[in-house]
């Protein structure tokens, strides 16, 4: 891969990143660990959901529920939206915080420690490259060192995910490929199976 091409992966990377705020996942005890229910419903509703949030929805909707899903009852439109479909506004905007995690490491190709190496290499690249100004090269640098801090922080949220979702995150992958496909700013990758240990 060429300079040019890493600093525009880097950009393409910090911008979805940018969009899609990493979830916080602020869940109380009482929201508990998502069902299969609760997320064959997401499957089902997300479409529509994330279809309205493209056109109907107000500004920043999507990133708002990322960060805080509680968040939620300060959109009437979209509590009344949720409402409609029989759901609990503030548990649909929980599963979808976790889902968007999820898909964050899917934007990585669930594999962060080989993308934190690639990024590395970047830095170094760039540190020596003479056709770039020091101006230059700060400016690509503060790109690089804000992926790998999005990289990170990725991680610890994936890492703070209840056990049980991941498996069931894993178990309906293609169904939620073909629900968000399209309709969320990360790339398509294969979701690594929690069941399978990692070689040390």
């Amino acid at each position: 891969m060429n300079k040019l091409n890493k600093r525009s992966w880097c950009f393409l990377w910090l911008t979805s990143a940018a969009l899609f705020g990493l979830p916080v996942v602020q869940a109380t005890v009482a929201d508990g660990p998502f069902s299969t229910s609760d997320l064959k419903r997401f499957v089902a509703d997300s479409v529509p959901f994330l279809e309205w949030a493209k056109t109907g929805a107000p500004n920043q909707l999507i990133e708002h529920l990322a960060e805080n899903p509680n968040s939620v009852a300060q959109f009437p439109e979209a509590v009344r939206f949720l409402r409609d479909r029989g759901w609990e506004p503030e548990r649909f905007a929980y599963v979808l915080s976790h889902v968007l995690v999820a898909y964050k490491m899917l934007g990585m190709g669930g594999n962060s420690s080989r993308l934190l190496e690639k990024l590395a290499e970047t830095k170094v690249a760039v540190e020596g490259d003479p056709s770039q100004t020091e101006a230059q090269k700060a400016r690509t640098l503060a790109v690089v060192e804000e992926c790998q801090r999005d990289v990170r922080e990725t991680e610890k949220a994936f890492a703070t995910l209840p056990p049980e979702e991941v498996r069931l995150l894993w178990l309906y992958r293609a169904e939620l490929r073909q629900a968000l496909d399209g309709r969320l700013p990360i790339s398509e990758r294969v979701l690594p199976n929690p069941t399978v240990k990692k070689k040390r």
